[in-house]
């Protein structure tokens, strides 16, 4: 993960008509395992392509203070999966572990990440509930925020030009995020599939970069 991975290249094919489905799951194209070299990687929360921050988070001087950030430095995100969880671990109430979420040691490791995120959470199970009601706003704005960071990049005209295709996470050990099945059993399960909420979500930011309804607020935000 410390390596910058190819850049997206193509644009997806023949994705203009609402019937066709766009399988993702990896940060890097798989084509052993289904996953063509389109640039559908660029979907996946770990890609590492477009490192991002959030101006509402800079802006929050009180916020910096608790993580032991200069006010003045502008907190980047090396990956969706990194907000993700900086978020998760102040809604557990631990801003020592959102910190080193968010150093610039761990900034290309999301699965350290991902780990110390769920040290947060385990350590303070009695916030579960406000997690479950905010985790999908939370990776709305960090997808929307990653897909705008630059004015113009590939990884966003490819985005757009997925149409009204249905975006499908097909990670066979999630049942919320994803389907639930790889790709290779996606199409005879699906109507198993888990709740692929990383799929819808990335398809809510193609509708509000489209119609230019702007960044998807988190409910909730006063909490951190």
């Amino acid at each position: 993960m410390g390596v910058q991975l190819m850049r997206v290249r193509h644009r997806p094919p023949n994705a203009q008509w609402p019937g066709e489905i766009i399988f993702f799951h990896k940060e890097y194209p798989d084509p052993g395992h289904g996953y063509p070299d389109d640039g559908r990687h660029c979907f996946s929360n770990w890609y590492p392509n477009l490192p991002f921050s959030d101006p509402e988070i800079d802006a929050n001087v009180n916020l910096k203070q608790r993580l032991g950030i200069d006010p003045n430095t502008s907190i980047v995100f090396g990956t969706s999966e990194h907000y993700m969880m900086f978020w998760k671990a102040l809604i557990y109430r631990n801003p020592r572990l959102a910190a080193e979420i968010i150093s610039p040691a761990n900034r290309n490791h999301p699965n350290v990440a991902k780990d110390l995120a769920k040290a947060a959470a385990e350590a303070a199970p009695a916030h579960d509930n406000l997690w479950r009601r905010i985790n999908k706003d939370v990776v709305r704005r960090g997808c929307y925020l990653k897909f705008t960071s630059q004015d113009t990049s590939e990884e966003l005209d490819y985005l757009l030009g997925t149409g009204k295709a249905r975006l499908a996470e097909s990670a066979p050990n999630d049942e919320f995020w994803g389907l639930k099945y790889d790709i290779t059993n996606a199409l005879p399960n699906q109507s198993r599939w888990g709740k692929n909420q990383l799929g819808e979500v990335l398809e809510d930011v193609r509708t509000c970069i489209n119609t230019g309804a702007g960044c998807p607020p988190i409910t909730w935000s006063s909490h951190i």
